[in-house]
């Protein structure tokens, strides 16, 4: 896989198994990736602010001094790591594990043990919808600081929404 400037994509993998760790990055490199490895999260949040990631790959039980949930909250409270998308790799099957991750933060929670094709496309699933989002947000940017009237249109013609300034221009739509 190759992102918009021609590299392959980096992933940080926190993971304190060894073994796992080592299944885990030579899926990402068969899977065009570049993967990074730590074992700690205090290592982790070190990494992750020593290069741009396309995406972390976070084991929910760690070792140490934090959990997963943990520091999935610390890197989503991080201004500069906050974007970066989440996939929680866990042994933790139950429900309440699952939400509370994805309720941090974590963009999807996949449970060990997982298959290579199931692990990469939820990676490329993930960093699809992201790329897609800053896509639009970017776009939305764009069409609010533009001096134009920008109307969207559903297929019947009707207007759906507007821009602010076709709102302020065109009051008429604030009653749509």
């Amino acid at each position: 896989m190759i992102d918009q400037a021609g590299e392959k994509p980096h992933i940080l993998l926190v993971e304190d198994d060894r073994d796992q760790a080592f299944v885990a990055a030579y899926y990402l490199e068969r899977g065009g990736f570049i993967a990074d490895w730590c074992d700690s999260p205090k290592e982790a949040i070190k990494t992750a602010h020593s290069r741009e990631y396309t995406l972390i790959l976070l084991d929910v039980m760690l070792n140490a001094e934090k959990d997963g949930f943990q520091l999935c909250q610390q890197f989503k409270s991080d201004p500069s790591l906050r974007d970066i998308p989440i996939i929680m790799l866990t042994a933790r099957t139950a429900e309440r594990d699952m939400v509370n991750g994805l309720n941090l933060g974590a963009d999807d929670y996949v449970t060990k043990p997982y298959s290579k094709n199931e692990l990469l496309a939820r990676i490329r699933t993930v960093l699809k919808r992201t790329s897609f989002q800053k896509h639009n947000s970017r776009n939305r940017e764009l069409l609010e600081r533009t001096d134009d009237i920008v109307l969207f249109l559903n297929r019947e013609g009707t207007i759906e929404t507007a821009n602010r300034r076709g709102s302020v221009m065109l009051p008429e739509l604030n009653r749509i």
